[in-house]
């Protein structure tokens, strides 16, 4: 492999001294492609996130290419999904410093779900609301993470507006049918957080409409109602949403494969609340 970056080198370097001239923008790009080609099309995906050879090549072609942002990005993606948020911080950072625009708002994903740090979300967001608005990372709105992350470090009334914000720009970009489940399940939290009990239920209650089988939300909804009902029996809900849990009717964003969202409920937790029928 080092003999292959050689190679490379001396062909891009043999061009500008045969040429005299500085590299044209066409020749440039024609030795991004072939480094792209060779280390990341033909080398690192074509083994898995885990596999050694996706760090070497990727790191033999952030070598020949240590402007491309998207290198470091992909560099620090899989170390994230192995928990080794500090191998991967320094990657990227510097996909960030190299085009903000594109991945300060994957940082502030990045912390929130998988670092959480929930502080330096915040910032990455708010900064990301200054520069540009409100825009999505992940399917959802800096505003949804940036409300996980106030509702993970207490400030609830926070985390309050901008899910409500979230639900009603949703609502009227789109109807009611396109506002997302997670921004009612987590208002809901967010209202029980505040001893709002009876506002928990009413808005858990329309997270369910949109995601009758939601595991977690039914398991909230049953230990709530057993707090306002005190004849209220929630184990038949609870048992539900125990089958449900164990068929994968839990919070279904893609990277709840590698980490556990903020109040979701694990199988073990729901066993231990359910009495023998």
């Amino acid at each position: 492999m080092k003999k292959t970056i050689t190679l490379l080198f001396v062909l891009l370097i043999s061009n500008f001294v045969f040429s005299q001239k500085p590299l044209s923008t066409d020749t440039s790009k024609q030795f991004e492609e072939t480094v792209i080609k060779h280390f990341i099309d033909s080398g690192a995906y074509k083994h898995s996130y885990y596999h050694p050879e996706w760090r070497k090549n990727f790191d033999s072609a952030i070598a020949l290419l240590p402007n491309k942002a998207f290198l470091y990005q992909q560099q620090a993606m899989p170390l994230y999904k192995r928990h080794k948020y500090e191998a991967g911080k320094p990657y990227l950072d510097k996909a960030v410093e190299l085009n903000k625009q594109e991945y300060l708002p994957y940082r502030g994903f990045m912390n929130c779900i998988f670092r959480k740090n929930y502080h330096d979300a915040i910032v990455d967001f708010k900064e990301a609301n200054r520069l540009w608005g409100n825009g999505y990372v992940m399917d959802h709105e800096y505003n949804f993470y940036m409300a996980l992350s106030y509702l993970q470090i207490n400030q609830f009334d926070s985390a309050k507006i901008l899910l409500q914000h979230c639900i009603n720009s949703e609502r009227e970009k789109n109807g009611e049918k396109y506002v997302h489940q997670l921004n009612y399940f987590y208002l809901a939290i967010t209202e029980y957080e505040m001893e709002n009990l009876n506002e928990a239920v009413n808005t858990m209650d329309s997270c369910l409409q949109k995601y009758p089988d939601f595991s977690d939300a039914q398991y909230y909804k049953a230990m709530w109602l057993s707090k306002l009902d005190k004849k209220y029996d929630p184990q038949p809900l609870l048992h539900e949403a125990y089958s449900n849990s164990r068929d994968g009717y839990s919070i279904t964003e893609d990277n709840t494969f590698y980490e556990i969202y903020p109040y979701q409920i694990t199988d073990r937790i729901m066993k231990m609340s359910l009495k023998e029928k």
